[in-house]
C-alpha cells in the first residue's frame, strides 16, 4: 500500500512547514510514500522560505504562484501529481503524532474508503515553537467542530472519479473539505474517523484569516452532483 500526502500554503511558510513535515517524515513509526507541498505564494520570501524547509526532507514542491488564496485549485494541482494507491490532503497547519499514518493503514485495509482524523490545537503559547510531541499533546485544547479539513484520504482513483475539490470554492475558506465530506457520504463511500488517542493530529496557532468562512456560502449538504468541475480540474 502506498499513500501520499497532499497539502497546499499560500503565503505561509516558516516553522509549520518543518513542524508538519518532521512530524511525518521523521518522528512517524510508518512514513508516507511521497509527501507534495503545493506552493502557491506570490510573496517570493515565503516562497524561498518553503523550499529551504522542504529541502532537507527530499519532497515534492510545486511552485505556482497566484495573487490569491485558492486552496481547492492547489490541492487539485497536488492531487493530479499524487502517484500513490491512496492520497490523503491535509492543511498547512497540522502535525501528526508517530502512529498517525500507522493508523490510517489499518483503516484503509479493513475496507474503509474515506478515513478522516479527529484534531485538537495549540494555544498561541506555543507558536512556532518545536517541541516534544508528547508535550504538545498536554498543551492541546478542544477543537470548536469536527475538524473535517485536518485529514482527508481516498484511494487515487476515487479522487479522480469526483475530479477533486469543487474549484467553485475560490478566493476564500470555508466550506471546501465539508463540500468533499458530503460527496463521498452521498456516493455511499465507508467513511472511518482516526480518534485523537490513536492518531494524534494537532493543528499549529496562526493568527484567525480574514479570508475564514468567506465560501460557506457555496457549502452543500448534498443534491448536487458528486463529480465536480466539468470543464477540467487542476489545469
Amino acid at each position: 500500500m502506498t499513500i501520499s500526502f497532499v497539502t497546499m500554503t499560500w503565503n505561509r511558510s516558516g516553522q509549520r512547514i518543518t513542524n508538519l513535515l518532521a512530524s511525518l517524515l521523521v518522528y512517524g513509526t510508518k512514513v508516507p510514500s511521497e509527501v507534495i507541498i503545493v506552493d502557491t505564494s506570490n510573496e517570493p520570501w515565503h516562497a524561498a522560505s518553503v523550499a529551504r524547509s522542504a529541502c532537507p526532507y527530499g519532497i515534492t514542491v510545486i511552485h505556482k504562484p497566484r495573487g490569491n488564496l485558492y486552496k481547492a485549485w492547489a490541492l487539485n494541482v497536488g492531487l493530479l501529481a499524487a502517484r500513490s494507491d491512496y492520497i490523503a490532503v491535509t492543511d498547512i497547519d497540522m502535525m501528526f503524532g508517530p502512529h498517525l499514518v500507522e493508523a490510517l493503514e489499518t483503516r484503509l485495509e479493513r475496507g474503509a474508503q474515506f478515513v478522516m482524523a479527529d484534531v485538537r490545537g495549540l494555544p498561541e503559547s506555543v507558536a512556532g515553537m518545536t517541541l516534544g510531541h508528547e508535550w504538545l499533546v498536554e498543551q492541546s485544547e478542544p477543537w470548536p467542530g469536527d475538524g473535517r479539513g485536518t485529514l482527508q484520504c481516498a484511494p487515487a482513483g476515487w479522487w479522480y472519479y469526483i475530479r477533486g475539490y469543487d474549484e467553485r470554492f475560490a478566493e476564500g475558506l470555508g466550506g471546501v473539505e465539508d463540500d468533499v465530506f458530503f460527496r463521498a457520504r452521498q456516493d455511499n463511500r465507508r467513511i472511518e474517523w482516526i480518534p485523537f488517542d490513536e492518531g494524534q493530529v494537532l493543528h499549529q496557532w496562526h493568527p484567525k484569516s480574514p479570508l475564514k468562512g468567506k465560501t460557506l456560502h457555496l457549502k452543500d449538504t448534498g443534491g448536487q452532483p458528486v463529480v465536480r468541475n466539468e470543464r477540467g480540474w487542476g489545469e
